[in-house]
C-alpha cells in the first residue's frame, strides 16, 4: 500500500479527472469518425451526443417534425426534423453532425426561420455541434451568428 500526502492525492485525483475527460472526448471523436464512415449510423451518434449535452450541460432536448410546405429549408416541400434545446433561459435550434459542411449552416438558419414561422416560437441561439468541420464552416458561422462547437 502506497501512502500519499494530501497534495499528492489531490494531484492524482485531478490527473484522473483529466484522463476521464480526455477518454470521453476521444470516444466522441471516434463515434463521429465511425458515423462519417458508415460504421455507426448517424442517429446513434446524435443520440449519444445529445445525452452527453443533457447530462453535462443541463440542456433539455426535443425533436420536432415540421411540414415545410413552402420549401424554406431544402427548396422543396417536405417534412423537416428540427432539434430544439432549452437551458431554462431560451430556446436553441441545435444541429449535431459528425462532419459540419457549409450546407449545414445554411439549413440550420432556415430551420430557425421555419420554426419561428410555423410555431410562432422565438429562437435565441443557433448551435452547430460537430467533432470535425469543413474549414469554411467557422467563417460562415461567425458571419451568420451560428455558434460552432468542434473538437469535442
Amino acid at each position: 500500500m502506497v501512502s500519499l500526502s494530501r497534495e499528492e492525492a489531490q494531484d492524482l485525483s485531478e490527473e484522473i479527472a483529466w484522463i476521464k475527460e480526455a477518454v470521453k472526448s476521444l470516444m466522441r471523436r471516434l463515434d463521429a469518425l465511425c458515423a462519417r464512415c458508415g460504421l455507426v449510423d448517424e442517429e446513434s451518434f446524435k443520440k449519444s451526443l445529445r445525452s452527453f449535452m443533457e447530462e453535462e450541460l443541463g440542456l433539455k432536448f426535443e425533436s420536432r417534425s415540421l411540414i415545410d410546405e413552402e420549401g424554406i429549408v431544402y427548396g422543396y416541400p417536405c417534412t423537416v426534423e428540427v432539434d430544439l434545446a432549452t437551458d431554462g433561459l431560451g430556446l436553441m435550434v441545435v444541429e449535431i453532425t459528425p462532419y459540419a459542411k457549409l450546407s449545414d449552416v445554411a439549413a440550420l438558419i432556415r430551420k430557425k426561420e421555419l420554426l419561428e414561422r410555423r410555431e410562432g416560437l422565438k429562437v435565441n441561439r443557433l448551435i452547430l455541434v460537430a467533432p470535425q468541420a469543413d474549414r469554411r464552416v467557422a467563417e460562415a458561422c461567425l458571419k451568420t451568428g451560428v455558434e460552432l462547437y468542434v473538437k469535442l
